[in-house]
């Protein structure tokens, strides 16, 4: 893995992405596959079974023979693995260059926090509040980190009974904030510029993708209508980034103005600027 930016890294989301553009690009997939076979403690299953869940049918099936050939390769059961990507595994071709991954890089934040916290949801949830940007949290706000909404409750409990962070009840619900943020940070450093939401992130770039496929060679009507149908299903995911796709309004909406519109959004969320994502 080459040195990392200043921008914090999504391992799991990472590799769904490197999956899905395999075909594209198979020399990144074996690459990342090398990565995998030296550096696979770092992943974190349940995770990566969560968001294939959430993900698009497509790109659960890209992933099913990544996921084969990281069994074959490094053994275990992962998820979507099934048995007809067990049969036809990718024949990788692994360069063995790969190296153990540089923890005190800021962009690999989380992957320190699990060295620290364990592979799971605490480290996860630790990093998801890193910059937070409300006084308070709970489980229900953190769903979008790929855990369940039990596991996040658990791990923030957890957190507090060790006296990382308070909590409160209000109403029927647990809130939490931060205690010893800074006593953490000194401990992590340094940090990453930003910690951007990727599990939404990489959904909204899928499907704006995947919108792009379905349209070719159809005609204005039917790629509007396609257009539609993925924005309304991309809907939450998009008010959690604070994007507003094109309405239309007094005239028709057109297909160049969603598609100039997904074009730009799209630079911004690979750059992890879609959300509150600094790092106090």
């Amino acid at each position: 893995m080459e040195r990392a930016g200043p921008i914090a890294i999504d391992l799991e989301v990472l590799l769904l992405l490197t999956s899905k553009l395999s075909s594209e690009d198979p020399r990144l997939r074996d690459e990342a596959l090398d990565w995998c076979t030296k550096s696979h403690r770092f992943i974190s299953k349940p995770r990566l079974k969560q968001l294939l869940r959430l993900a698009s049918g497509p790109t659960q099936t890209a992933f099913e023979p990544f996921a084969a050939t990281l069994e074959r390769q490094v053994g275990g059961t992962w998820p979507a693995a099934g048995a007809a990507a067990k049969e036809q595994p990718w024949t990788a071709r692994l360069s063995g260059k790969s190296r153990a991954p540089d923890l005190e890089q800021p962009a690999l934040v989380n992957l320190k926090l699990r060295t620290l916290f364990g592979v799971g949801a605490r480290a996860d949830v630790i990093t998801a509040i890193l910059n937070w940007p409300a006084p308070d949290f709970g489980a229900a706000d953190l769903v979008f980190v790929g855990y369940t909404k039990r596991n996040l409750a658990d791990s923030l409990d957890a957190l507090a009974a060790g006296g990382l962070l308070d909590s409160v009840r209000v109403g029927n619900r647990i809130r939490f904030s931060w205690r010893k943020r800074r006593e953490l940070c000194r401990l992590i450093e340094p940090l990453p510029k930003t910690i951007p939401r990727w599990p939404p992130v990489f959904r909204v770039l899928v499907g704006f993708l995947e919108l792009l496929e379905r349209v070719e060679g159809k005609s204005e009507r039917g790629s509007i209508v396609e257009a539609v149908r993925e924005l309304g299903r991309l809907g939450a995911d998009m008010t959690a980034l604070g994007l507003e796709p094109p309405r239309a309004a007094a005239t028709p909406l057109e297909w160049s103005q969603v598609a100039e519109w997904m074009l730009s959004d799209a630079r911004v969320l690979a750059q992890g600027r879609s959300s509150a994502s600094k790092v106090a």
